[in-house]
């Protein structure tokens, strides 16, 4: 499905649900003018929205920098800088762990305090990461002089490995993570206006009725917009099964 498709089925769901009435009975002519830009604006906060919910086989992955960029041997701790369009964790190993960790929450004052400890920080068999930040000083690139700034950027910090390692044992065998969709012509999954976007099969639908809900919300239907949300989620396998354990209805 391209880019177009995707969008005339968006107009489609909304059509069906009684809103856009062939896009101009129900909407304004100015509206209507804008339903393509109101559809492109919702992507991002629906794909955003489902990427938390759905199985990790339906999203893109891509693997990440095996660099560490700073460690301290003497607490068997490092970090490997994360990629700018990083969304989440989804596999990240030292080459010195037993198990890999799935998931890596952002940094705070307890993690900090239970890491800093050497009887409850992580180890080899249990290990842990979070995700920090980290500064580094750069050459400004608007600065005619050539003056210095400081860049922020995010990072991956693990805490478990053996103290007194040498640096180069602090080796990363494995990164992956999911890429953030940010826009309908992302580079994640947009490779042209004719070429079909890089979404998985099953998660075009469910996403499709989610981003009707967004744009619903953007031209103030917001009764149709919870019911398309409403039927999005339905469509998700961990969804369905949780609506039927607690016995919960709406798709």
């Amino acid at each position: 499905m391209t880019r177009t498709q995707f969008i005339d089925r968006v107009i489609a769901i909304l059509n069906e649900a009684g809103i856009t009435e062939i896009e101009q009975v129900a909407l304004l002519g100015a509206e209507a003018a804008q339903l393509d830009k109101h559809i492109e604006n919702g992507f991002a906060g629906a794909w955003s929205r489902l990427a938390q919910i759905v199985p990790l086989n339906w999203l893109n992955k891509k693997t990440g920098s095996k660099n560490v960029i700073e460690t301290d041997v003497s607490k068997g701790t490092g970090s490997v800088r994360l990629p700018d369009d990083f969304f989440a964790l989804v596999r990240f190993r030292m080459s010195l762990w037993r198990k890999p960790v799935f998931s890596a929450t952002p940094e705070n004052e307890l993690v900090s305090v239970i890491q800093s400890n050497e009887y409850t920080q992580g180890s080899v068999i249990r290990p842990v990461c979070v995700i920090s930040t980290d500064t580094e000083i750069i050459t400004d690139p608007d600065s005619p002089t050539g003056d210095s700034m400081t860049n922020i950027f995010n990072v991956l910090r693990y805490y478990s490995l053996p103290r007194g390692l040498s640096a180069s044992q602090h080796s990363v065998s494995e990164f992956i993570y999911i890429p953030i969709v940010d826009r309908i012509d992302s580079p994640v999954i947009y490779r042209g206006e004719n070429s079909p976007l890089e979404l998985m099969p099953q998660f075009i639908e469910p996403l499709a009725y989610d981003v009707a809900a967004n744009t619903a919300m953007i031209i103030g239907k917001p009764d149709i917009a919870a019911a398309l949300e409403l039927r999005a989620t339905g469509m998700i396998p961990g969804i369905r099964k949780a609506k039927a354990l607690y016995g919960q209805t709406g798709n």
